[in-house]
């Protein structure tokens, strides 16, 4: 991350990927080197190894989300595994045009060991670089993990930072409307699932921001936040409405199963 001046006018300076590399090293010489397999970030039976995880599940949401897609081919290439997944939770990346690059190399990403790729490097450097970019790479890198988002069709917090990008780049839209935005998100999202067959999305219609750090993991389905609220939530096309916890349930994937997106309506 990029230094600033606090209100006093004293500098700070943030040291984004210094701190994310600190807990992943603590993370590796705690969960691998000591042969335990449990922890936030896993979820393990017996492993053939003690430094090799029988599950692994990268995630987060918000910036977290922007984090878990940046970090995914490193932290792939690091640990080892049986079976891992990706999961994206509330930030797609739809951004002002033209903002997105410059933002990424003004924050000081492209001189990080998280570029595996060098033209991707170097794609960066000329400030061309967007998330996409970096989620195809992984997914390219490894066809065997499953990448996922979860996200709302009218996230208004996604939509919010979008309205501060703009005003800050004084690029316009300086505001996206949900109808926009939802569409943004689409292209975005059959992106990935065309050229990806290890991708899939699980997308609520809703405003709402961020789904598994709280109780509506539990409760969300694709027709909203609360739609197994009642026993006869059911989707747009009349079909049962799955709900969110049971569709991570199955995340990652043992070899050979697969498993869909989860939609209601377009």
């Amino acid at each position: 991350t990029r230094p600033y001046d606090d209100r006093d006018g004293v500098p700070v300076e943030q040291r984004g990927y210094q701190n994310a590399r600190a807990a992943v090293d603590w993370a590796k010489a705690n969960l691998m080197g000591s042969g335990l397999t449990g922890g936030n970030a896993t979820t393990s039976s017996s492993s053939s190894s003690s430094e090799r995880l029988s599950s692994l599940v990268i995630g987060g949401c918000s910036a977290g989300s922007i984090g878990t897609q940046v970090w995914a081919a490193a932290l792939l290439q690091e640990f080892e595994y049986d079976m891992a997944a990706v999961v994206a939770d509330s930030y797609v990346g739809v951004f002002p045009p033209g903002t997105e690059g410059p933002l990424i190399a003004s924050f000081g990403f492209c001189s990080t060991p998280l570029l595996l790729d060098e033209e991707l490097q170097a794609v960066c450097a000329a400030g061309d670089i967007t998330l996409q970019d970096m989620v195809h790479d992984a997914m390219g890198r490894y066809p065997s993990v499953l990448f996922s988002h979860v996200n709302s069709k009218f996230d208004v917090v996604q939509r919010e930072y979008y309205a501060g990008v703009a005003a800050t780049s004084l690029e316009r839209p300086l505001y996206i409307s949900k109808a926009a935005y939802t569409d943004a998100m689409n292209v975005l999202l059959k992106g990935y699932s065309e050229r990806h067959a290890n991708y899939v999305s699980f997308v609520v219609t809703a405003s709402q921001h961020c789904y598994t750090p709280y109780s509506l993991m539990y409760t969300a389905d694709t027709t909203g936040p609360k739609g197994n609220a009642s026993s006869s939530s059911t989707s747009s096309s009349g079909s049962a409405a799955t709900t969110l916890v049971d569709w991570l349930q199955h995340l990652p994937v043992p070899p050979g199963a697969s498993a869909e997106s989860e939609c209601d309506g377009e």
